[in-house]
């Protein structure tokens, strides 16, 4: 009938939705540089299908289980490049600095590339048109035109050995002098592969999915648990969306600067607690704290959520708003009043107070500074426990949305009439 929907309806929408909200609304940071040029064809195929997995794939599946965490990447990487735009435009008089800029920056777009070394046939080669004081000029013998020979077409930046990325420290304040044009806000928003309006269908359609849930709610219609999840991510998805509207998304190779001078000696701002174990170091991760132990002069491009954000202010503040709105999304399950599973309520409370649990006792990534040496691996456990249960209760919410499918009431199929009129996915 026109006015009922099924349940193959539901789930197409919701996953829809969710699809848009987990993998639309990620922006990624550059890879590394490589060159797939001498590759075979199965060598191309292996790295492709790896950078998907390792990259992308791990990214949905993060935004999937903790989209609380891409959140507090997208503010802590919005407050970084707005803080970059702010300290930094007009500096240069070829450039107009911008918000994008900052986050061209953050995101790895700036990379220093090593010229190759000569070969002793073109070291021979330049010695000798070095001794030539004067070249013969092309001659004409009977009908014969004769030129030099011409070298063969070659890029001479496709043997140059990738390095690694340059941060906002290189930029401005190492005082290398790196010889490279920095490009305008059009053309760094040309090498992104979505515009406004890209961003702009995928954000009308999660809206016309939450005006769909709240017409339901207004009708006294049954919503669905899995509706309801839905809902969560597409509200979180509109945060997301604000705080990375202006970074370019999913550029794959970043501009080239030429390391003319060779690589200063590494004296500033390398990772500082080199002595830490690997759940330390987890620990880090786990509470956002990641970009001020990684040592950035050895990392071959940004990592996944690098952020180039050390800054306590920078990070108290992400670490607030995210809580905030982290508690929002994991309220909204509460609205599942269908749902009589402690087990679903449970699930609810563990997502709200352990993002609480775990900026706290980030503060900001300055645990060390108040944490007492007895505390601190007794905190350490509290927070890798934490994460797990947190998981473990997201893992919990998305089956139960599902499986709840099989037994809905019948107000769950009728549909709200005006809705049916508007052309939607």
């Amino acid at each position: 009938a026109e006015n009922c929907r099924t349940t193959w309806n539901i789930v197409w929408s919701c996953l829809v939705t969710i699809f848009s909200c987990t993998w639309v609304a990620v922006h990624p940071n550059i890879p590394r540089p490589v060159s797939t040029r001498e590759m075979s064809l199965v060598q191309r195929l292996r790295h492709s299908l790896w950078e998907f997995l390792s990259n992308r794939m791990l990214l949905f599946v993060v935004a999937l289980l903790v989209p609380e965490y891409i959140l507090a990447w997208a503010i802590r990487q919005r407050l970084r490049a707005r803080e970059i735009a702010q300290e930094h435009k007009g500096v240069w008089i070829y450039s107009n600095w911008t918000v994008t800029h900052g986050f061209f920056v953050i995101m790895g777009g700036f990379h220093l590339f090593k010229p190759p070394s000569p070969t002793p046939e073109e070291t021979g080669r330049l010695l000798q048109q070095a001794s030539i004081v004067d070249p013969p000029s092309p001659s004409i013998s009977g009908d014969t035109f004769r030129l030099p020979p011409r070298e063969p077409i070659h890029d001479p930046h496709e043997d140059h050995e990738p390095l690694r990325m340059l941060t906002e420290y290189d930029l401005f304040r190492s005082g290398n002098d790196y010889q490279f044009i920095v490009p305008t806000e059009d053309e760094i928003k040309d090498r992104s592969k979505s515009d406004w309006l890209a961003k702009s269908i995928a954000l009308i359609h999660t809206t016309w999915f939450l005006v769909q849930c709240f017409a339901r709610g207004n009708q006294r219609l049954a919503i669905t648990e899995l509706e309801i999840v839905t809902g969560a991510y597409a509200m979180m998805n509109f945060t997301i969306y604000f705080f990375w509207w202006k970074k370019p998304l999913n550029i794959g190779c970043p501009v080239r600067v030429i390391d003319r001078q060779g690589e200063p000696p590494q004296q500033t701002r390398v990772r500082r607690h080199l002595g830490e174990t690997a759940l330390e170091y987890a620990l880090h991760v786990i509470i956002g704290n990641q970009d001020d132990e990684f040592d950035w002069r050895r990392m071959p491009s940004a990592s996944m959520f690098w952020s180039d954000c050390t800054d306590f202010k920078i990070i108290s503040r992400a670490d607030i708003i995210t809580v905030l709105i982290g508690f929002l999304f994991s309220a909204i399950h509460f609205f599942a009043a269908s749902t009589s599973s402690s087990l679903w309520i449970l699930s609810c409370i563990v997502m709200i107070i352990v993002p609480i649990f775990i900026s706290i006792f980030g503060c900001g990534g300055h645990w060390r500074t108040f944490a007492s040496v007895e505390i601190v691996p007794l905190a350490m456990w509290f927070v890798f426990i934490g994460a797990f249960f947190y998981i473990f209760a997201r893992v919990i919410t998305l089956t139960l949305a599902f499986t709840t499918l099989r037994s809905l009431p019948a107000a769950a199929y009728e549909t709200v009439q005006w809705t049916t009129l508007i052309p939607h996915v």
